[in-house]
């Protein structure tokens, strides 16, 4: 792996966020410039998605640091409207797409960082990793890392039983991507900016979106997937260790393989608090939620009192849960007797294959 080295240039990073995310905001900068290697500067560029006066400056005071300059656009949010969203997450999701327009045009390379990371390693190393002519470098998304994880784990069920779901890409047949390929999380990003602009990768990604719009899952993550399907380069999986890492018992349970499992464990490069698991709310139970309290300490946000998360399921919630999980997972097994003859009709096969 490259070592950081002492260089004048800055390494250039994006993020974004709205009022919401601020205190994920202030903790994923503030880790961050933490674990940067003395020698680095940063040009931070952020994309303010509603941000109140008062929170933007209590994150620049958060954020004091003499390798630190730092960047606000102000984005007008109706660009982003029309586009489809699902779950917990709202159009600020997006804003990546905005980067190719947004930075200077002397720009040609970015770090992307989602406003809900927990930074525990020098990003000096990820700003050195070669791009070489990728469009991006990301790591897998643990949730969902194949096109279709039920065809590259044919003969071992248990490496898919717990994923967030085998298809992302659900329509994947009808775009003709190889049902092996790996699938990135789109949280944190090495982006080659001046390719993205030579090879318009936004204006594919919305007409993607508009195009697909009923197959799209985890917004715009699904529109990168589909545009730089074989264009990217695979990280070290603890550059972005997602919160659904916690869903898999033991290696065997996993689509992944040792050592890769076991150091997601034991030193996440990245921790990225995805779904409902914010370590800003006292209920996310993630492992590395004290960690990241204790850098919000560090903060303008040091007396801030954690509250409970209003999208955490309570007990009623998490009954309904359980129910819809086992019904998903009895409706998986019947579609894997369909394939092969054994109990489901070929309508469900068809379903499947949309």
């Amino acid at each position: 792996m490259p070592k950081p080295v002492q260089n004048s240039e800055p390494l250039v990073v994006v993020t974004g966020a709205d009022e919401n995310y601020a205190i994920g905001l202030v903790v994923t900068i503030r880790s961050m410039l933490c674990h940067l290697d003395p020698g680095r500067r940063v040009q931070l560029h952020v994309f303010d998605g509603g941000i109140q006066r008062g929170t933007k400056n209590r994150i620049l005071k958060s954020w004091a640091d003499r390798r630190l300059e730092v960047h606000w656009h102000d984005i007008e949010m109706s660009q982003l409207s029309h586009l489809v969203t699902s779950g917990y997450l709202n159009h600020t999701t997006y804003l990546r797409l905005l980067i190719p327009s947004l930075v200077p045009p002397t720009v040609e390379k970015v770090i992307y960082l989602d406003s809900d990371l927990l930074v525990r390693k020098d990003i000096s190393i990820l700003w050195e990793e070669p791009m070489e002519d990728h469009s991006a470098l990301a790591a897998l998304e643990l949730a969902s890392p194949y096109v279709d994880a039920e065809v590259v784990f044919a003969n071992q069920p248990l490496k898919h039983s717990r994923l967030g779901t085998a298809t992302p890409i659900a329509n994947y047949r009808e775009l003709h991507l190889d049902p092996r390929a790996k699938v990135f999380n789109a949280g944190m990003l090495v982006i080659n900016v001046a390719q993205w602009r030579q090879e318009q990768i936004p204006e594919q990604a919305y007409q993607c979106l508009e195009d697909h719009r009923d197959h799209v899952l985890y917004c715009d993550q699904y529109a990168l997937n589909v545009v730089l399907h074989g264009k990217w380069r695979e990280l070290d999986s603890r550059w972005n260790q997602t919160a659904h890492y916690y869903a898999y018992k033991c290696c065997d349970h996993s689509p992944l393989e040792e050592p890769t499992f076991s150091n997601l464990a034991n030193d996440p490069w990245i921790c990225h608090f995805t779904w409902i698991h914010k370590p800003w709310f006292r209920d996310s139970g993630h492992p590395f939620g004290d960690e990241f309290v204790w850098q919000m300490r560090q903060t303008a946000w040091a007396r801030y009192r954690l509250k409970s998360n209003p999208d955490h399921p309570g007990p009623a919630r998490q009954r309904r849960t359980m129910k819809q999980w086992l019904e998903r997972r009895v409706s998986k097994a019947k579609l894997r007797l369909a394939r092969l003859g054994m109990g489901a009709s070929n309508q469900d096969e068809d379903r499947r294959a949309a």
